[in-house]
C-alpha cells in the first residue's frame, strides 16, 4: 500500500502506508563465528545492502542492518478494534 504526500507545489512521492521494514540477515552464511561471518557477509554483499538501504529510505521504509537478529514476522490481518 502506497500513499502520496506532497513535497512541494507540484513534487509526489510514494511512501508506504503502513510502517514496514527490511531485515537481511539471511544474506550472513554461519561458517567462521558470527563476528567473521558478519565482516566477510558486509564486505561481499555491501551492493545488496546499499539498494536495500536507499530503496527504504526512498519509499519510507526502515532498514535493519545486517547483525540485527532475524526477526521472524507475523501477518495480522483485519484486526478489528472497538475504537469509541
Amino acid at each position: 500500500m502506497y500513499s502520496i504526500r506532497e513535497h512541494r507545489v507540484s513534487t509526489y512521492t510514494l511512501q508506504v502506508a503502513v510502517p514496514s521494514t527490511i531485515h537481511c540477515d539471511h544474506l550472513i552464511e554461519a561458517e567462521l563465528g558470527a563476528s567473521q561471518d558478519l565482516k566477510k557477509a558486509i564486505e561481499t554483499n555491501k551492493e545488496v545492502y546499499d539498494f536495500l538501504a536507499s530503496s527504504g529510505a526512498k519509499y519510507g521504509v526502515g532498514f535493519w542492518k545486517p547483525g540485527s537478529g532475524i526477526i521472524h514476522q507475523v501477518r495480522m490481518t483485519r484486526l478489528r478494534w472497538n475504537l469509541r
